[in-house]
This record gives C-alpha cells, sequence and structure tokens, in this order.
C-alpha cells in the first residue's frame, strides 16, 4: 500500500530544508547544552534491555527463574525519579514492549494455574488486570465476593452466572505458585505503568513536534520503537504505517476502513475520529507529516527541552506540530464535507403566442405536410339537393362520402413527383433518349418481328413435322 504522495502530502523543499539543518546545529551547541556523548546511559538499564531474552511459561518451570524484569524493580524506579535526560527518556521507553512479553508469560501462568478450578474464565474476562482481580476476590471469599468493583454490570452478570455452574469449589490448585505469579503480576503492572507515565510526560523533551502532532503516547511508542528521533528520521513515511502492527493479523483484518497496515499511527485520535471509509486517506496525511515532524524534531534534538514543550530561547518548539495537525484536520474536513448543492435551474414557461414566421420556402414546405388533400375535401362537401352516399366502417360508424364519389374530382396534382438529384433526372432523361432513337433505327424492325413471331424467325426453336 502506498502511503506517501509527496506532491500531496509533503514538499520536497521542507524536507530538504529540515536535513540541511541537521549540519548546522552542532554549530551552535553551547557549553551547557548537553549531548548524548555527555549524558551517558543508566548501565544497569541498558543492561536490562540487552540481556532480556523472551520466556515462555509451561508447566513445571520454575517461575523465579523466569522473571527478569520484575527482579530489577529498584533499579527501574530510580531511573524514573532521577534521570530527565531525553536520551534515559528513550531507554526507559524501550522497556515498554519487554514489560508487555513478561506480562504475557505470568498471565499465562496465572491461568494455566486457576483454570483447574474455574475454567473459561479467561474468555469472560479477557482484560489481564481485571483477570488477576476476579481472582484475587474468589480466593478471598466465595460468598461475600464484590465483581462490580473490576468489572461492568454486564461481565458481572456473566461471572456470577458462571460461578454457579463452571465453578469447581473442591478443585485443587498449586496457591504457593498462583500467589506467587500474582505478586510478579502486581509488581510488573505498576512498573510499566510507571515507566509509561513516565516516558509519555519526558518525551516531549525529545519529540516535542510529533508530540503536538501524534499525542506523547503514540510519539513515545514511535520513538522507543526505533531507538530514537535521529533513527525515525531516516524512516520512509510509506513504512511508518506498520511500526506498531500485530504481525498475527496482517492481512486478515480487512475492514471497511481498507488499512492493511494497523499500527500505531492507525490507532491516534486524528485516524480513528474519522468515518471508516477515509481513513485510510488520513493514515497517509498523517505518515507524511510525521516523518516531516521527525526531521524537526531531529534538528533540535540537541537544545534543553523543559518538560513542558519550550526550549531555551524558543518558546515555539512544538510549532511546526501543530501547524500540520491542523492542516491535516482541515484538509480531511474539506474531503467529508458533502458537496454544494447547486440551485436547480426551472424551465422556462412556454409561450403560448403564434410564430412569428408565417411565410416563406420553408414554412410553405412545412405546411404542406399538414396539408389536407384534395379528395378528403371533396368528401367534406355537399351538393345542394342531392342525396350523399354513406358507408359502414367496422366500428358501425356512418361515412359519408361528400362528393368525393363525383366526376367533378380533380386529378392528382402533378407536382407530387417522385423527388430525385439532378444528376439521376439527367441520366434518366438520357436513357429515355436513347430509347426513343434505338426504337427509330432499322435494326429494331428485326427485334419487333421476332417478338410478334417468335417460332417463325426461330428455326432453332421451331417443330419438325413427324413422317
Amino acid at each position: 500500500m502506498d502511503l506517501l504522495d509527496d506532491e500531496d502530502y509533503g514538499s520536497v523543499s521542507d524536507e530538504e530544508s529540515l536535513d540541511d539543518g541537521l549540519s548546522g546545529v552542532t554549530s551552535g551547541i553551547t557549553s551547557g547544552i548537553a549531548t548524548e556523548s555527555d549524558i551517558l546511559p543508566s548501565p544497569s538499564v541498558s543492561n536490562l534491555i540487552s540481556d532480556f531474552h523472551a520466556q515462555f511459561w509451561h508447566q513445571g518451570a520454575d517461575l523465579d527463574d523466569l522473571i527478569q524484569l520484575a527482579k530489577h524493580e529498584t533499579i527501574i524506579r530510580d531511573a524514573t525519579n532521577h534521570t530527565t535526560e531525553p536520551y534515559n527518556v528513550i531507554k526507559l521507553g524501550q522497556l515498554m514492549p519487554l514489560f508487555d512479553t513478561e506480562l504475557s508469560m505470568v498471565f499465562q501462568c496465572i491461568v494455566d494455574t486457576y483454570k483447574a478450578k474455574f475454567p473459561g474464565l479467561e474468555t469472560i474476562v479477557p482484560e489481564r488486570k481485571q483477570y488477576v482481580d476476579v481472582v484475587k476476590m474468589l480466593q478471598q471469599d466465595i460468598p461475600n465476593v464484590q465483581l462490580d468493583q473490576v468489572l461492568s454490570k454486564e461481565e458481572t452478570l456473566v461471572v456470577s452466572m458462571s460461578l454457579k455452574t463452571d465453578f469447581k469449589e473442591g478443585a485443587r490448585i498449586d496457591k504457593d505458585l498462583l500467589s506467587k505469579a500474582i505478586h510478579w503480576f502486581d509488581i510488573l503492572y505498576n512498573l510499566r505503568d510507571n515507566v509509561s507515565h513516565y516516558v509519555e510526560t519526558r518525551i516531549q523533551m525529545v519529540a516535542p513536534n510529533l508530540c503536538a502532532l501524534l499525542g506523547p503516547d503514540t510519539a513515545a511508542k514511535l520513538v522507543t520503537h526505533c531507538g530514537s528521533v535521529k533513527e525515525l528520521s531516516v524512516v520512509p513515511s510509506c513504512n511508518l504505517a506498520s511500526i506498531g502492527q500485530d504481525k498475527t493479523l496482517h492481512g486478515k483484518s480487512l475492514d471497511i476502513s481498507g488499512v492493511r497496515q494497523k499500527g500505531y499511527l492507525f490507532y491516534t485520535d486524528v485516524v480513528q475520529t474519522q468515518p471508516p471509509e477515509f481513513q485510510k486517506q488520513a493514515l497517509r496525511m498523517v505518515s507524511a507529516k510525521v516523518a516531516l515532524a521527525a526531521r524537526a524534531d531531529c534538528t533540535m534534538g540537541n537544545q534543553v527541552i523543559n518538560p513542558d514543550g519550550n526550549s531555551d530561547g524558543n518558546s515555539d518548539a512544538s510549532k511546526l506540530g501543530l501547524k500540520w495537525r491542523h492542516e491535516i484536520v482541515e484538509k480531511l474536513k474539506k474531503i467529508i464535507d458533502p458537496p454544494n448543492i447547486s440551485n436547480i435551474k426551472p424551465l422556462p414557461i412556454p409561450e403560448d403566442a403564434p410564430k412569428k414566421k408565417r411565410a416563406g420556402r420553408r414554412f410553405r414546405k412545412y405546411k404542406e405536410q399538414f396539408k389536407m388533400s384534395h379528395l378528403r375535401q371533396m368528401q367534406n362537401r355537399m351538393e345542394f339537393g342531392k342525396e350523399e352516399q354513406t358507408t359502414m366502417d367496422p366500428y358501425g360508424e356512418e361515412i359519408g362520402f361528400g362528393m368525393a364519389d363525383s366526376k367533378n374530382v380533380s386529378a392528382l396534382s402533378s407536382f407530387n413527383k417522385t423527388k430525385m438529384r439532378k444528376s439521376m433526372r439527367l441520366r434518366l432523361d438520357q436513357e429515355t433518349k436513347n430509347t426513343h432513337s434505338f426504337l427509330q433505327d432499322e435494326r429494331s424492325e428485326k427485334l419487333k418481328r421476332s417478338a410478334e413471331h417468335p417460332q417463325a424467325t426461330d428455326p432453332a426453336t421451331s417443330k419438325q413435322p413427324r413422317l
């Protein structure tokens, strides 16, 4: 799917101006400005990212050996409390997908352990945090459980009905493993929320234009996925829509919007607030502007930006992002708006006055088409003192002949000749003249006699008398 049309959504001059600015950034750095080389990332956080390996839960495994991030809770919390540098913000943002991987592994351990007592609960409550909260309540006291504190009314009703049919109160489960898994799940979930909130509030230091265009949540996901704003700025706009896409649903979830690449950009408010038939076009516009916003942020990446989005000496750090977001919204508004209904022009009132043309060759020829024949004119006349002859038509109506059967009816007009072209009429006259000339010739006498007496003149066809 082609997602970039530079002629429509991003001019080359804008991109070149942004790229040219990269070469002049280092010349304006002062002694008080921090750079990536001056700010060393936390070695513990970097080691956690580099040493992380995805683990999968299986029956009989030791859960403590599979846990990696939750064991270093203190290191991660210290990194979020004592570091505000842009480079550390990006490093902590790279922990987000690792948290999701480890949370999925711990959640699978909880489901496999508790399904012996309440099978099918994971299908009724698919959200992981709600599932764990329901398990905590069920483990405490069944009669006094208050599911409406964590579930909606519909989910509470379904779970309450399933408790009466599917819940196995006497089933044995490994309570120690379940408690341990819930403990690790709570630690990971709280760490993930803490890091996510930290990155979203500090990402404006790194990418103010991206935050203004997409929001801090989506901007943080894009920057952490690529590793830095500089790496994001070199990604073509046609590939930005694929970032964050679920690989298992690739090519299988094609809905009315017609979008296959449902990544982070597809779920932004700019795209989701549009009607489904216009979401594909909105995604193209957003992808093109994100590429420009990333390059704009890359040129100012060495400036110190306050958490509120203002840089030192520059209060318009996110000016371009706000401008491009406004342009996208206005373009989509014009596309979605129906076309203006043009005023329907009524037909002119017909004129009942007679036409001005009452003579001339064309008009006489036109009137001859509707002229009454001489026979019909005589039929409409009556001779005084004489009885009219009548007849009956097939419908039983009496029709009078008037003077049509009289001997005074004139012959047809001699002008009703077949219309011929001048060349055809000359040719016909010449053929008539040639015929008269041939008939007057002496050689035609023989043909005349043969036509009158064919047997006498043709000895070949004459019959011989029998002997």
